[in-house]
């Protein structure tokens, strides 16, 4: 198939060029995963969004002390956060003639986020006529004589599988609509297109000025939620409390090992998005850097653990003890480094 980037509504096929998978870190949900690669193809400020939020733990009063999970405290709006990164987004409820929209968008170089319904997108073969889904599409190209899409998709929810991906029309129309009857409210959106308003710009000019800055601005968010920081730590601690008994007693490790991995597997993508975030603000050498990543990796280890035995239910009493040891230092890690950042 030949690719062409120049416009015009009558191309048979156009894919636009150098939009590639974001597979770093799954972040806040699929639409920033869609949005990354945007970011970096029109050469925005990915940091500006990293750290718009900041990120507390919490529960999940549903399943009591068990349950953890987080919240993002956003810094800035939707809407000043897309003006912050210098793009135009045409951002619409819906779109009668869906297909013809994104031919037009594509066409004149605009690439499109769309939100649909996963239960109709063949791709998700873990929700694909068993669970509706709210989920976005990165579309980048289109084929008209084959009838599909050039979109950047990944396997299932929360897995780093991104790739570029084809559609066809007729699915993405089943999806959109499947979105539209299931899941869309009138405070929403279903549709973006993005361009870039300028480029080079002066903040570019001197990175370091606005990394300091950067810096600076976080600090001072985190301050700001201190309280809500600390309340989050209280409900880490009582997830660790829970994981040391269940993991020394195999009977109460038996009937609660799936929902144990599911909140280690939120805590560490929590931890995986501090210790990136941090790493590209802070330096890979910096000491909140260096902290920041070390819990992470001994929230991994005790996943580890505790997935071993989820697939051979072999238990190990003096593997989940070092365990146990490990959560504690994880306790002291986690409350130190909020503990500088807030000061």
């Amino acid at each position: 198939m030949q690719k062409n980037e120049g416009a015009g509504r009558n191309m048979d096929s156009k894919v636009i060029e150098n939009i590639e998978p974001f597979n770093d870190i799954y972040f806040k949900s699929c639409f920033y995963n869609s949005l990354f690669p945007l970011v970096n193809y029109f050469r925005s400020d990915l940091n500006s969004i990293l750290f718009n939020d900041i990120i507390v733990y919490d529960s999940e009063p549903e399943k009591i002390e068990s349950g953890i999970g987080v919240k993002y405290i956003p810094v800035l709006r939707d809407e000043q956060l897309i003006d912050h990164l210098e793009l135009e987004v045409e951002m619409k409820e819906s779109c009668p003639d869906i297909i013809d929209r994104i031919q037009k968008d594509i066409s004149q170089n605009r690439p499109v986020i769309l939100w649909v319904d996963s239960f109709y997108e063949p791709l998700r073969t873990d929700t694909y006529m068993k669970h509706h889904t709210p989920h976005t599409l990165l579309i980048y190209g289109y084929d008209k004589k084959e009838e599909l899409f050039h979109i950047i998709e990944h396997k299932s929810r929360e897995n780093l599988s991104y790739k570029k991906r084809q559609i066809a029309y007729g699915d993405v129309s089943l999806a959109v609509k499947g979105y539209q009857e299931n899941f869309m409210t009138p405070d929403r959106f279903s549709y973006y297109s993005f361009i870039a308003l300028r480029t080079n710009s002066d903040s570019e000019k001197n990175p370091y000025a606005k990394t300091e800055k950067l810096q600076s601005q976080l600090l001072e968010e985190f301050s700001a939620r201190k309280e809500s920081i600390f309340e989050g730590l209280r409900h880490m601690e009582k997830f660790l409390q829970h994981y040391r008994r269940t993991v020394l007693n195999e009977q109460l490790l038996k009937s609660n090992v799936k929902s144990l991995v599911e909140g280690l597997n939120t805590v560490i993508n929590f931890k995986r998005v501090e210790c990136y975030r941090f790493k590209r603000v802070f330096s890979v050498n910096h000491h909140l850097s260096r902290v920041a990543c070390e819990i992470e990796e001994l929230w991994e280890l005790l996943r580890v653990d505790v997935a071993k035995y989820l697939f051979f239910y072999m238990y190990d009493w003096d593997v989940f003890y070092r365990g146990v040891e490990r959560s504690e230092k994880i306790l002291q890690l986690e409350y130190r480094f909020y503990e500088e950042l807030v000061k």
